[in-house]
């Protein structure tokens, strides 16, 4: 998945200090509306434009605009078209719409009447389309052991009420985050499944999990997540830490390489962890970075697997070039915001930016049902003040 930063990896360590020499990774914005340079055109070959992108970052604000209206475009067209890779990146995909546009209100509050209804229309797809029963989700549904999509529903529904500050949803949001946190703290590895008809069970999935009843918590007054947050952390301290690298487990329940901690699991967790439990993300964080944060001349990211070890990817992972992750690396720019390291951010989106650029010249083939997953995680990463 987000294959979008594939080429730069691939481009940026295969061809090195020689075509890149005058690439700074770490420049900061310029704050102006970028230039806009034709990839057909004379002097725009794939250095020059490189040397272009080196000098005129554009104006976060700009870019900020734009992804929302892309990612308007997106949940507008959510009943007319395919646009993800599966129902799973689906929700996904739409929680972290959901969490953008409530951010995004919040500096454009003359759109809130647009954004109410764009949540009324993801609300309305994630509880009929995306649903994994037979009927709309509702209030009286008997849920079963679904982490992801409950996890992801009950963080649209609680980004609707956050907004709104109505109660139309409490009664669906309150059983959902009474279940979520029923079955984590039941479970004798504090973790929920994924899917009801897997027995797998991965940090990861987890973090959200706890972050969705964290986030009902903070619109109702209520503390349904402080039990499973703290019996998570005590179970992932003695049973489920690597000691090599003192970083969680990728997964919990005897899968493949399970023991192994991996990148795009870190990233994804730590971006849940940095609201829920910030002091515990900010140790992991350094802990990550000091274990999997690599520079390949001037691509910076996350490796997928700690410095060392070599695995294969996989549809989570995405590509990984040079042991670099590209969903590790893309996460790690939500991670890096949520929890201001503001240096680190600059030098993933730095990255992401000369992606961009390059994906221009070179489009990838196999990338179906990706740009719309792509731009609303990107959506989410830029919401972040």
């Amino acid at each position: 998945m987000l294959d979008r930063m594939r080429i730069t990896l691939a481009a940026t360590i295969l061809s090195g200090s020689l075509l890149f020499s005058n690439y700074d990774t770490n420049i900061v914005y310029a704050k102006q509306k970028p230039d806009i340079v034709d990839a057909t055109s004379q002097g725009s070959s794939l250095e020059d434009r490189i040397k272009k992108i080196s000098v005129s970052y554009s104006d976060e604000d700009f870019a900020y605009n734009q992804a929302y209206e892309k990612a308007k475009n997106i949940v507008t067209h959510l009943s007319s078209k395919k646009q993800f890779p599966s129902n799973t990146w689906e929700i996904i995909a739409l929680s972290h719409i959901s969490e953008g546009l409530v951010n995004y209100e919040q500096n454009h509050p003359d759109k809130k009447e647009e954004i109410k209804g764009l949540l009324e229309l993801i609300i309305q797809d994630a509880t009929t389309k995306l649903s994994p029963y037979n009927h709309q989700l509702n209030a009286q549904t008997s849920l079963k052991e679904d982490g992801i999509y409950l996890s992801h529903t009950e963080i649209i529904l609680n980004s609707y009420q956050q907004l709104t500050k109505n109660q139309k949803y409490i009664r669906l949001q309150t059983k959902i985050a009474h279940e979520l946190a029923r079955r984590s703290l039941n479970d004798p590895q504090k973790h929920m499944r994924s899917y009801a008809h897997l027995k797998y069970k991965w940090p990861a999935d987890q973090a959200a999990t706890l972050y969705a009843i964290w986030s009902f918590d903070q619109n109702n007054g209520t503390t349904l997540s402080k039990e499973p947050i703290k019996e998570w952390f005590t179970y992932i301290k003695k049973n489920a830490t690597d000691s090599r690298t003192r970083l969680p487990y990728s997964n919990i329940t005897g899968k493949r390489f399970g023991k192994t901690p991996r990148g795009c699991a870190l990233s994804w967790s730590i971006r849940y962890m940095g609201s829920f439990a910030p002091s515990e993300a900010k140790s992991q964080w350094s802990q990550y970075k000091k274990k999997f944060y690599v520079q390949h001349g001037p691509a910076h990211g996350f490796r997928e697997w700690p410095k060392g070890i070599n695995h294969r990817g996989d549809g989570d992972s995405g590509s990984i070039i040079y042991g670099m992750g590209v969903a590790a690396s893309a996460f790690g720019m939500s991670a890096a915001k949520v929890l201001q390291d503001y240096n680190t951010y600059q030098k993933l989106k730095n990255t992401q930016d000369l992606a961009e650029e390059l994906l221009i010249l070179m489009p990838q083939k196999g990338m179906k049902n990706t740009e719309a997953l792509t731009q609303s995680i990107l959506f989410y990463t830029l919401s972040i003040l």
